[in-house]
């Protein structure tokens, strides 16, 4: 493809090969200040599933790096990077890792070996061979859901350490979800458009590590326009081992909207008559958290 960003970098394999999606894994080398159209030349290239790039410095673009399918929707992809680069690559202001594509985007070190798996349940997981440790990409949306503490993949178990961004996204339905005391590491808004979750359980004794304070509430989206929603935090009742409250109160978890106490309490969180509250049997009183026009 003639192309004048082109010129900055070189490309093992033919350009062509990738259009036509006859490669599954392909190497850029050298590459060297990229500006413009870096992140559109994996456009429709639906069979792509692996991307090395020796570059140590991440390569800069005016926009955030994504492979797509035909239909130009966002597909999933693990990108091969220098160890020591690992960080640069996946810090929040690189393009590469930007909100928004780190639920498509998977980074691992070179000489890594990573997959994607989906189970019968239909999870789908990203697994690293390497390390030996799984992150849950997509869950499956019903009322209650258990992540469970393992994967496992032609008779080798992996333990779910990470959820990946958007993982329950728009899972409308969803009321509780129960996370395992393997997770480590949870990304961007993996609760987001989720309205009618109330309960998250966290079997982790540490609480798992967050990008920030937002992406640990779930959110419902108002219509302000026909054209226009607007989301904003819902209430989230947290039940963690009662050894680790403190800790998660001290940490990202809490929140305006969190509410942390320990496992085998009783809250709940309730929408009666247009009005939204927090019903605590353990301690006999009730809060008015919301109210809906």
């Amino acid at each position: 493809k003639e192309n004048n960003s082109f010129e900055e970098m070189k490309i093992i394999k033919k350009y062509s090969k990738l259009i036509n999606g006859e490669n599954i894994s392909e190497v850029m080398e050298n590459i060297r200040n990229v500006t413009n159209e870096l992140y559109k030349i994996f456009e429709e290239c639906e069979n792509l599933e692996e991307i090395t790039c020796h570059a140590e410095t991440p390569p800069s673009m005016s926009w955030n790096f994504r492979v797509s399918n035909k239909d130009h929707s966002w597909k999933k992809v693990i990108i091969y990077v220098p160890e020591k680069s690992l960080e640069a690559y996946t810090d929040n202001y690189s393009n590469w890792y930007a909100s928004g594509y780190r639920g498509y985007n998977y980074f691992f070190p070179i000489g890594n070996k990573a997959e994607f798996y989906t189970s019968t349940n239909g999870n789908e997981y990203v697994i690293n061979r390497t390390t030996q440790k799984a992150i849950l990409s997509n869950g499956v949306e019903k009322k209650n859901i258990t992540i469970p503490a393992s994967v496992t993949v032609h008779s080798i178990q992996f333990p779910i350490t990470e959820i990946s961004e958007d993982c329950f996204y728009n899972f409308h339905n969803v009321e509780s979800i129960e996370l395992p005391a393997t997770i480590e590491k949870i990304s961007d808004y993996p609760f987001g458009n989720c309205e009618n979750l109330t309960l998250l359980t966290v079997h982790a004794t540490t609480p798992p590590a967050t990008y920030g304070n937002y992406n640990l509430h779930a959110t419902e989206s108002f219509k302000i326009s026909d054209s226009h929603h607007y989301a904003q935090r819902t209430h989230l009742v947290i039940h963690v081992p009662s050894e680790s409250v403190d800790a998660y109160n001290h940490s990202a978890w809490k929140g305006t909207t969190n509410y942390i106490y320990p496992m085998g309490n009783k809250q709940s969180i309730q929408k009666i008559s247009g009005c939204k509250y927090l019903i605590d049997s353990e301690a006999n009183y009730t809060t008015l958290l919301r109210t809906y026009k």
